[in-house]
């Protein structure tokens, strides 16, 4: 298992990181985009009535903060349909299956290897945030986020699984998955509180969107050292449904990779 992980890692190295000029290149693209939002939220004064109480945020450090929170998560639900679509390109989906290593074991491989490659980006991220921008937070707030934010990703990477399966059965989803991840990423809070939407929405979004959840627990462990829900109950909670549904991703893949054998058809996607 070693050895394969570790080849998924080299072969991501190497479709990323083509070169030593690309390796710099995604660092620059960092830079520039931290610059952007910087100087781009001094035009923008938000109004303080629309954040929790007890939290001062300034434009640039709420949506840092997001886009940082949500690095992981957002790769945990599309690396996998990526990886297909990918390796369906290469014609080599059909040797995969003749493996007796498992479709989703070796995509999970594959995500981890991508994950890995990711560290990187966000690790200079965070250096960038911090050093560069005098953004601190305490150690222990750090830990409870960070650990938070574990508990989270099997329910993402279910998700992931799942998509999987939809795209591998149906040849289709690229568009619908990147629409609805675009719409729970906009009313998840990333880029401005949803405490502009009506009071309803606000509220549905606790039982609707996992996203949500997740960023307006990071934010208010970050700046007041707990969150709004009970930390432990709520870590608990995410990782049991998370690994249920991680669990049923795989059996949907599995299921997905069996009907396809079954259909017999060659694997082309559409768009």
């Amino acid at each position: 298992m070693f050895n394969a992980l570790l080849f998924f890692l080299i072969r991501e190295r190497r479709s990323v990181f083509i070169n030593k000029i690309s390796f710099f290149t995604r660092f620059i693209v960092t830079l520039i985009n931290f610059f952007f939002y910087y100087f781009a939220s001094k035009a923008f004064i938000p109004e303080n009535g629309f954040f929790p109480p007890n939290q001062s945020w300034s434009l640039f450090e709420f949506v840092i903060v997001g886009e940082l929170t949500l690095f992981f998560v957002i790769d945990a639900l599309v690396i996998f349909p990526q990886h297909v679509r990918y390796i369906i390109t290469e014609n080599t989906f059909d040797a995969l299956l003749l493996t007796k290593t498992p479709l989703s074991q070796s995509l999970l491989m594959m995500g981890l290897s991508s994950f890995g490659i990711s560290i990187f980006t966000l690790t200079f991220q965070i250096l960038v945030f911090s050093l560069g921008f005098g953004f601190t937070y305490p150690i222990f707030s750090l830990l409870k986020v960070t650990f938070l934010n574990i508990c989270f990703l099997p329910l993402f990477l279910g998700f992931g699984f799942i998509s999987t399966a939809i795209l591998i059965i149906t040849r289709r989803g690229g568009g619908g998955l990147g629409a609805i991840i675009g719409s729970l990423g906009t009313i998840s809070g990333a880029y401005f509180p949803i405490s502009v939407f009506p009071d309803w929405l606000e509220k549905s979004m606790i039982y609707l969107n996992p996203l949500y959840t997740l960023l307006k627990e990071t934010r208010s462990i970050l700046k007041t050292g707990t969150g709004f829900l009970n930390y432990w109950k709520l870590t608990s909670l995410s990782l049991i449904v998370g690994i249920l549904m991680l669990a049923l991703g795989v059996y949907l893949l599995e299921k997905g990779v069996n009907y396809y054998k079954k259909k017999g058809d060659p694997l082309v996607l559409g768009r």
